[in-house]
């Protein structure tokens, strides 16, 4: 995908990088990231430190790994699209993008053009797994609607 280009490397805990294996999409995943992926060992006292940290966030251990990794090498923005995880890190401070917002990235890097952030946009809200709310779609539409 063209709009991870303007992305950079890419920080993933080890628990991340076996949550991927377990869903069969490891390889995918490395490919399409096509070498910006840097694999990151998060110990389980550090997950365990941010399940005590953040009691009753609903977090996954995988989950808790990011924050733990986010916490060690603080990016300047993190990729989720994970609603639990996304609200935990900017209680933290955290910078949090999600897919919408590296392909508004993208566009705004000139890396694609308004007619393909549209296309990849409405595919993403329309043939993905991914849960958007109708007041989220709306926000999106609009945006688009006043980007140049």
């Amino acid at each position: 995908m063209a709009c991870l280009k303007c992305v950079g490397e890419i920080a993933i805990s080890t628990q991340v990088r076996a949550e991927l294996r377990r869903h069969a999409v490891h390889d995918a995943v490395l490919q399409l990231f096509d070498g910006l992926i840097q694999v990151e060992r998060v110990t389980l006292s550090e997950i365990g430190a941010q399940r005590d940290r953040l009691q009753g966030s609903g977090l996954h251990k995988a989950d808790l790994s990011t924050v733990a990794l986010v916490e060690r090498l603080r990016p300047n923005v993190v990729l989720t699209d994970d609603l639990q995880l996304r609200k935990a890190l900017e209680t933290q401070g955290h910078k949090v993008v999600g897919s919408v917002g590296v392909m508004v990235r993208a566009f705004s890097c000139g890396i694609i053009n308004k007619a393909e952030l549209q296309t990849a946009i409405d595919e993403l809200l329309d043939g993905s797994s991914l849960y958007t709310s109708k007041a989220f779609r709306k926000h999106v539409h609009d945006l688009l609607d006043s980007i140049d």
